[in-house]
């Protein structure tokens, strides 16, 4: 089971980039990208919040549980 955020596909189907995200949310260049690419090993509470005010989003729709059908 993995933790994703779903920031790339929010971006894509809204057509904003990091950049305007980045300027809309006053979070790094850096920061959006490592959420967009899935790679953080953590994100502060001060992230999501500011990301998730700017895209005027729930934090539930933010983050998914990709389930390994592998593991029994």
């Amino acid at each position: 089971m993995e933790l994703k955020t779903t920031l790339s596909r929010i971006l894509g189907d809204r057509r904003i980039t990091q950049t305007e995200l980045a300027g809309k949310s006053g979070l790094t260049k850096q920061t959006i990208s490592a959420v967009y690419n899935d790679k953080w090993k953590q994100i502060s509470r001060e992230t999501i919040e500011n990301i998730c005010t700017a895209l005027d989003i729930d934090i539930s729709e933010m983050f998914e549980i990709v389930r390994d059908d592998k593991a029994a």
